[in-house]
């Protein structure tokens, strides 16, 4: 109890704290890295592991969007998990640079069943490359001044088996936006609730080669688009993968990996969408991961359920047949009592 005093404690401490706001890219690969969005998914796969990832969007144009993001994931106990997530964001002429430390804590309800809680702490940066920009002398661009913020995000999330469903606030802290680069004063944005992400999955078992893992992800972003991406995997073996993606007003997504001893590698492809059709390649998604040691398997905090056996039925003995009595045997007569005849 102390203990969860004192997580809502420090939770209450990074509310309190206003900062300019900023939208976090979600990855294509967001089924096989949920820990990018929702710190509470930290450590989910019980395994000390780094990942690394790569998005180019719209090759060909220039300036186009690039995210690069490492992470590293420990469980340290049953219940307690840490992490790291480090994030760079090119996005046109604003470059975004993220660094958070990450604790999670996961509270047993039953057998295989469980809710995972995430807090994440740390810095966000975010720089305007003037030296670019086709026309230094804006007034707006002249007045905008780069942002250092502390960043943080919530997530918490229900597990019961191998399905999952859950929800993250990536901006905890109050947010700002500017409607117009002239206005010297930013306007503010309702704090905690700016950002919710939702997401939910499971992985069931086909047959003893085969798994299938649907997943979805919804997005709502006060004041800008919202996302919602539905996707599905098939697993062979636990070696190779592959499967599609849809993300909404963006199109298509194709994906496929596979493993080898301690790595994982993926690859995605996001076809074009119509607003830059004809002009770039589509975006291209890497993914990398290496785990460190084997799998991570703590003694269960809830027992399984004893399976209690029915009670036996008692067999009735039949009753066995009487034997017939054996017939007495005459007794032998007495030779010392027998009269011998005397002749005269």
């Amino acid at each position: 109890m102390k203990r969860i005093t004192l997580f809502l404690a420090i939770l209450l401490g990074f509310l309190i704290i206003p900062t300019f706001g900023q939208v976090l890219p979600i990855p294509n690969h967001f089924i096989l890295s949920p820990y990018t969005y929702n710190p509470s998914m930290v450590g989910f796969d019980q395994y000390v592991e780094v990942q690394l990832m790569h998005k180019q969007q719209w090759i060909g144009i220039e300036n186009a969007p690039a995210v690069s993001n490492l992470t590293f994931q420990m469980p340290f106990s049953r219940q307690v998990n840490f992490g790291g997530n480090l994030m760079y964001d090119q996005n046109g002429l604003f470059q975004n640079t993220m660094a958070v430390g990450t604790f999670g804590y996961m509270l047993p309800l039953g057998y295989k069943q469980n809710i995972r809680f995430g807090l994440s702490g740390g810095f966000y940066n975010q720089q305007y490359n003037t030296s670019q920009s086709s026309n230094p002398g804006d007034p707006a661009i002249g007045n905008y001044e780069n942002q250092f913020r502390p960043m943080g995000s919530f997530g918490a999330t229900y597990q019961y088996g191998t399905a999952h469903i859950g929800f993250a606030l990536p901006n905890l802290f109050s947010s700002t936006y500017v409607t117009n680069m002239d206005l010297p004063t930013p306007i503010s944005n309702q704090q905690y609730l700016s950002q919710v992400i939702v997401s939910g999955g499971m992985k069931m078992e086909v047959n003893e080669e085969f798994k299938i893992e649907p997943s979805a992800i919804f997005r709502y972003v006060q004041n800008d688009k919202s996302l919602l991406e539905i996707a599905t995997l098939v697993h062979y073996q636990d070696f190779l993968w592959g499967g599609g993606s849809y993300r909404l007003e963006s199109g298509p997504t194709i994906l496929f990996g596979g493993a080898y001893q301690n790595f994982r590698f993926g690859y995605a492809h996001e076809m074009s969408t119509n607003i830059v059709n004809g002009f770039g390649g589509g975006s291209h998604e890497v993914f990398l991961s290496y785990r460190i040691g084997s799998k991570k398997t703590f003694e269960d905090v809830v027992k399984p359920p004893k399976k209690v056996n029915p009670p036996k039925e008692k067999k009735v003995k039949e009753p066995k047949p009487e034997k017939e009595p054996k017939p007495k045997k005459e007794p032998k007569p007495d030779k010392s009592l027998m009269i011998i005849p005397i002749s005269d």
